[in-house]
This record gives C-alpha cells, structure tokens and sequence, in this order.
C-alpha cells in the first residue's frame, strides 16, 4: 500500500491511500479535513480527478452533514449552470453539463421499498455512464453496481471530515 498527506492548494489536509487489487486496478481512500464550506469546492475537484472512472457516487452521512452542498460544489466542478437542489420529493434530479452529458442526483430519504427505485428506473440511471451522486444510498444498497465511489461525510466541532473510496467488490482499506 501507499499512501501520502499533502496540502492542497489552499491549505485543506488531506490524506491518499492507494492499494492494488488483483485485476490491476486501483483501491483509493482519500481522507479530507474543511471547516469551511468553500473548501468543498477542492474536494470536489479531487473527487472528479481521482475518481473520474467510477460515475456513480453514494453519499452516506447525517441528516444535515453536508451531502447537499457537496454535491452542489461536485455539479458545479463538472461545469452545470444549473441550479442545484435536494431531489427530497421527486427522488431524481437532473443536470445539464455544457457537453451534452447530464449529472442524475438522487435523495432516496423518503423511499418506502426497493421496488420502488426500480419502477422509477434506477438501474437506468446507474447504468447510464452519466454521473449519478445518490444521497441515502444506504436504502437502495441492493441496487447499487459493483463499483461506486462511497463518500461519507461527518461533521464534528465545526470541521467537516469527508471520506472518498472506490467501492469494487469486498476489496477494501477499512472505513
């Protein structure tokens, strides 16, 4: 394994561990540490580089840690003018980015059954290749694919700790 702290351009600590799986892809785990909000603008950045192959991005966290304004900083780094907001009642929300691509966002809080995220086609969605950032992914697990990226994000103290690793399989570098 390697791994790595750096300081990012504008001082927010972070922390890369790498691993190698077997079928010679990557394991990454990065670690950051903000106690602003405008800080999420280059954790973003670093989520779309590191993790620009794995499109599909479940967000785990309280109710109120961020996930929303996270998830706002991410669509504006991938390039939506859009505005974005909580899909909390419509499940799905979908952003345009200047390519032609779209960004899905989901908010699986209100969901009542597995059932229900496949009527809606979520597996669709998942499958799409598009970026698909699910918040309470946690009610739908079952229907995720076998490679995502987990973001957990936890604020203790008024500083903010978010967890990026790429999911594949039972391979991991702990929580």
């Amino acid at each position: 394994m390697f791994e790595f702290q750096r300081f990012y351009s504008k001082g927010i600590k972070h922390h890369v561990s790498l691993k190698t799986i077997t079928d010679s892809s990557l394991k990454m785990k990065i670690t950051f540490e903000c106690s602003d909000p405008a800080e999420l603008t280059e954790a973003a950045e670093i989520l779309t580089s590191y993790f620009k192959e794995d499109r599909v991005v479940a967000f785990y966290g309280a109710m109120g840690a961020g996930k929303t304004t996270f998830i706002r900083a991410i669509c504006k780094e991938l390039g939506t003018t859009d505005t974005v907001s909580s899909p909390t009642y419509g499940l799905v929300n979908e952003y345009a980015l200047r390519n032609g691509k779209k960004i899905y966002h989901f908010d699986f809080y209100r969901i009542s059954s597995l059932e229900e995220a496949i009527a809606m086609g979520v597996d669709d969605y998942l499958n799409s290749g598009e970026w698909c950032l699910v918040e309470w992914p946690e009610r739908i697990e079952a229907l995720l694919p076998a490679r995502y990226v987990k973001v957990t994000i936890e604020e203790e103290q008024e500083v903010r700790t978010i967890r990026m690793q790429n999911h594949s399989g039972n391979v991991s570098l702990g929580d």
